[in-house]
């Protein structure tokens, strides 16, 4: 089946944007907005995310393989590729199988290394787990309205809060999940996992990749550094001030800035 986009631009300068977990295509139009006419974005709704296709399948593997399906319909033969968090380790992994299909990446806010072994303990681990929990615990069909559902997620923060809504459509005047909780929920590990540095040890990843890091956030830590660059022979890592994980919605147009830059460098 093939995945869900909204399809920004008429330039010849192609974009795909592969969204974060509880993201959607949504997610990078704050940033794509910035972009002058010369640009196309792709933006993708990923399996069990926006208006794509649920499947009980979800981890990387068969992602890679919704992503060269949508290419080929498209008639993609290379783009310019960016990246949020989930979204982020799915262009790693393909870069790694398919380099030649990628002119540069972004990756925002995430790094290569694994969580799974750290499952239990993890900080961001166990919020992805709470945070599941909580959004499995309402019975979405008995809310009549949105206020109604932000109060009963009322002891989260707002950006959680508002990360849940957009995960909520009304259908035949009754609430629906647009994620997959269950999907999500059953193959967690799946997401978490990260790539193989001892695939790594000949092979580096020569594609041109710029990380991107929220100045407050934890997602990509000062030990995580060494293994980006063991991995990503063409690498450079930027901070965006006064950001968090979810930089490109608190600072869309820095981030646009930052990627401009990165895709319009020789």
């Amino acid at each position: 089946m093939l995945l869900n986009s909204k399809i920004i631009g008429f330039g010849d300068k192609t974009v795909v944007v592969l969204h974060g977990l509880y993201g959607s295509s949504d997610s990078w139009l704050p940033v794509a907005k910035y972009f002058p006419s010369d640009y196309k974005f792709h933006l993708l709704d990923l399996r069990n995310h926006g208006n794509s296709f649920h499947s009980p399948e979800f981890n990387y593997e068969v992602m890679i393989n919704d992503l060269l399906e949508y290419l080929e319909f498209h008639k993609i033969s290379s783009a310019y590729f960016i990246g949020h968090s989930m979204g982020g380790k799915l262009a790693m992994f393909f870069a790694e199988k398919f380099p030649y299909k990628i002119l540069k990446i972004v990756i925002a806010d995430i790094s290569p290394r694994s969580n799974n072994s750290l499952l239990e303990t993890d900080p961001k681990t166990l919020f992805h787990l709470n945070l599941i929990a909580k959004m499995s615990s309402l019975k979405i069909e008995n809310f009549k309205t949105y206020k109604e559902i932000e109060e009963f997620f009322a002891d989260l923060d707002k950006k959680n809060i508002s990360v849940i809504l957009k995960n909520i459509k009304k259908s035949d005047n009754r609430f629906q999940w647009k994620i997959n909780i269950e999907a999500v929920k059953n193959n967690l590990p799946q997401i978490l996992k990260g790539l193989d540095i001892d695939n790594f040890i000949e092979n580096k990843i020569e594609v041109p990749v710029l990380f991107l890091k929220g100045e407050h956030s934890d997602y990509i830590s000062s030990t995580d550094l060494k293994m980006i660059k063991f991995i990503f022979s063409n690498s450079d890592i930027k901070i965006v001030e006064n950001a968090g994980h979810w930089l490109h919605v608190e600072k869309p147009r820095e981030v646009s800035l930052y990627i401009r830059e990165f895709f319009e460098k020789p």
